[in-house]
């Protein structure tokens, strides 16, 4: 389908020249607004700091000190820890992957890393906690951009009786009070709602302007069409509403 990227229905694109911490808390605004509202069953997002990493920091000044390079500090942390592939050998004629790393027990912690030691240029074998910090932290799941910009989805099912155009409109209530700098587009659902019901009201526009300029011709009168076109939702309210009040019904 036009616009379907498959996902949740309801699908927002956030966009900034900022950077993702910022792109993330405003996400979070409009996730937290979006529950609130009870239009939604499901709200959720593609951005998401919930992937824990170790964070290695290296004091340049002091590796540069001990004749520590930055190739050796990464060759032997991907040695040891980055389950890298290196070759392949053959035994009893079955072919392995050859990956070199440290015992489980070395690697088990992230304190653990600062232990390694690494060549220096004079030969000598230095502990990485000479000049090396290790801390836990968290990062994105994934980064996304949209347009060249930096971008985050916001996702959502909504609820039994809300209709499409009750979230895209209460999206786009939140999108204009975005800050300064971002901007918004839809995909999936929303997407091919968003485009077609322009559309559609384009077609309606247009199709009211071509039944005048036939009434026009026909009758050779400016104001006869006029007057016809007025009477007909006239007329369809005065046969509606009987049948709202139940003082009819609709048979032949």
């Amino acid at each position: 389908l036009p616009g379907s990227t498959g996902g949740l229905p309801v699908q927002m694109v956030l966009r900034s020249p900022q950077d993702y911490p910022v792109l993330y808390r405003t996400m979070e605004e409009i996730k937290q607004k979006a529950r609130q509202s009870g239009l939604f069953v499901v709200v959720d997002s593609d951005l998401d700091y919930n992937n824990p990493v170790v964070q290695v920091r290296i004091d340049r000044a002091k590796a540069n000190s001990l004749g520590v390079t930055m190739k050796a500090v990464g060759d032997t942390l991907a040695v040891l820890v980055g389950e890298n592939y290196v070759n392949r050998f053959g035994m009893d004629g079955r072919s392995y992957d050859v990956i070199p790393q440290s015992l489980r027990q070395q690697r088990i912690s992230p304190e653990s890393l600062a232990r390694y030691y690494v060549k220096s240029a004079s030969g000598a074998q230095v502990p990485l906690s000479n000049f090396v910090s290790v801390s836990m932290g968290v990062e994105p799941n994934k980064l996304t951009q949209f347009n060249q910009l930096n971008a985050a989805t916001f996702q959502a099912i909504p609820m039994p009786g809300v209709t499409m155009g009750d979230a895209v409109q209460f999206l786009t209530r939140q999108a204009q009070q975005l800050p300064a700098g971002f901007s918004y587009d839809w995909q999936s659902d929303a997407r091919q709602f968003s485009q077609e019901g322009s559309a559609l009201m384009i077609t309606f526009i247009f199709a009211i302007i071509v039944i005048y300029l036939v009434l026009a011709a026909q009758y050779e009168s400016l104001r006869d069409p006029f007057i016809i076109l007025v009477s007909v939702p006239l007329s369809i309210c005065g046969a509606l509403i009987p049948l709202a009040l139940g003082m009819a019904t609709i048979n032949i």
